[in-house]
C-alpha cells in the first residue's frame, strides 16, 4: 500500500491532479498514490516440444522443432481522484480548480454522480435553490448562477444570495460536485478504477540448418481471448499518441459528466493483435 500527498510531477493526468487541492493544507492531501497498485500476477510459461525421433528428414522437419510460451498479466487498478475542478469549479475558492475534489453523499442508494442545487437563505426566511433565470428555484446551475440564488424580486436576475448550502440534484447520486465555498469530504485518489488481466500466447518452430545455425519463425498473439480490459492506460504499443487515455478523458472523475465512472464508454478496452516474425541465429 503505497501512500503520498503528490506523485505527478508534470501534466501526464486529468484524473491525478499533479497540484494540491490546498497549498496551505497539504496534510489534505495526504491519500492513495497514484503508483498504488496492490496486487499484481505474472505468469510466464514456455515448453519447448519434445523432438520426434525419426529417419525421416522430411518427418523430422515438419514436426521437430516446435516450441510454445504463454504470458499471463493481471492487476488491480489504479486509484483516481473524484473531481469539481475539472468541470471548472474552484470549490475553495483559492483561485486554482486543479485538485478540487468532489463531495460523497452519505444518504445515496447508487453509484452515480450529480450536480448539486446551491441553498440559500432569502429575505423572508426561506431556503431557496440555485436557478437558471429569475425566480426559476428548481434549475440544477450551481455555479453558472454565482454559486447561489437570484433574488425573485429582482426581474434583471442580477441579484443573488450566496450559498448557504448545498443538495444533490439527484439524492440518489453517491458522488456530487463540490460547490463554491463548500468543503470536500472525499480525499485523494479515493476511487480506485477498472484492473485488467491479459493472456498471451506464442508458437515458434526452428528450422535447423546445422545444430548451431538455424531460422526462428513465430507467432506472437497478445490478448488471445480477446477480453476487454477497460484500464485506464493505453494498451496499444503501436501507438504513437502516448502511453495514456488519462490526459484525454476527464470525464470519467467528473460526476456531472455523462461519462462519470463508465469506463467502458471512455476506454477501448484493447483488442486481440498478432505479430509475425523471422529470426535468423547463427
Amino acid at each position: 500500500h503505497t501512500i503520498d500527498n503528490s506523485t505527478n510531477e508534470f501534466f501526464t493526468s486529468l484524473l491525478n491532479p499533479r497540484r494540491a487541492q490546498d497549498t496551505n493544507r497539504l496534510g489534505e492531501d495526504r491519500g492513495n498514490s497514484d503508483l498504488d497498485v496492490r496486487h499484481k500476477f505474472a505468469l510466464s510459461l514456455t515448453y519447448q516440444v519434445p523432438d520426434v525421433k525419426t529417419e525421416n528428414r522430411f518427418v523430422k522437419t515438419l514436426v521437430n522443432g516446435f516450441q510454445i510460451g504463454s504470458i499471463y498479466l493481471a492487476q488491480s487498478g489504479q486509484p483516481v481522484s473524484l473531481q469539481s475542478g475539472n468541470a471548472g469549479i474552484d470549490s475553495n475558492g483559492n483561485g486554482d480548480t486543479a485538485g478540487d475534489r468532489a463531495s460523497v453523499n452519505p444518504f445515496a442508494s447508487g453509484l452515480g454522480g450529480s450536480d448539486v442545487f446551491a441553498l440559500c437563505e432569502l429575505p423572508n426566511g426561506t431556503v431557496g435553490q440555485s436557478n437558471g433565470g429569475p425566480g426559476a428555484f428548481n434549475v440544477a446551475t450551481g455555479v453558472a448562477s454565482g454559486g447561489g440564488c437570484f433574488d425573485p424580486s429582482d426581474p434583471t436576475g442580477n441579484t443573488f444570495f450566496p450559498a448557504i448550502g448545498y443538495s444533490p440534484v439527484n439524492l440518489n447520486s453517491k458522488y456530487v460536485i463540490t460547490g463554491p465555498g463548500a468543503r470536500a469530504n472525499l480525499g485523494r485518489n479515493s476511487f480506485t478504477g477498472p484492473g485488467f488481466g491479459i493472456l498471451n500466447f506464442s508458437v515458434g518452430k526452428k528450422f535447423h540448418f546445422s545444430e548451431n545455425k538455424y531460422l526462428l519463425a513465430k507467432a506472437d498473439i497478445f490478448n488471445i481471448l480477446n477480453h476487454p480490459n477497460y484500464s485506464l492506460s493505453n494498451g496499444n504499443v503501436f501507438s504513437t499518441a502516448g502511453v495514456t487515455t488519462a490526459t484525454t478523458t476527464p470525464g470519467y472523475v467528473i460526476p456531472t459528466d455523462a461519462n462519470f465512472l463508465k469506463a467502458s464508454t471512455l476506454f477501448s478496452g484493447g483488442f486481440r493483435s498478432m505479430t509475425l516474425g523471422l529470426k535468423l541465429v547463427f
